[in-house]
């Protein structure tokens, strides 16, 4: 895969804390599929697009997390007018 033509060395790797990633880094330099001078870095949320689409998304869910029922909601409605 990284062998291609069209390909080029990466120079580091940037991954999240998982355990498996090391042993497999490991495997592709055994391998001569990854060159030995590439450096793997863990991060726990560095480049990580689901990490960073999180806060998006608690923004948007957590002003409905303190309705837990439709009475709830009925309640806090007739209380403000």
């Amino acid at each position: 895969m990284l062998n291609a033509s069209h390909t080029q060395s990466p120079r580091v790797i940037n991954l999240d804390k998982n355990a498996v990633y090391p042993a497999a880094v490991d495997n592709l330099k055994t391998h001569k599929q990854l060159p030995e001078t590439t450096e793997l870095r863990l991060v726990n949320y560095l480049n990580n697009p689901v990490e960073q689409d999180q806060c998006f998304l608690k923004r948007l869910t957590k002003p409905g997390m303190e309705f837990s029922s439709f009475n709830t909601i009925l309640k806090n409605h007739f209380l403000r007018y």
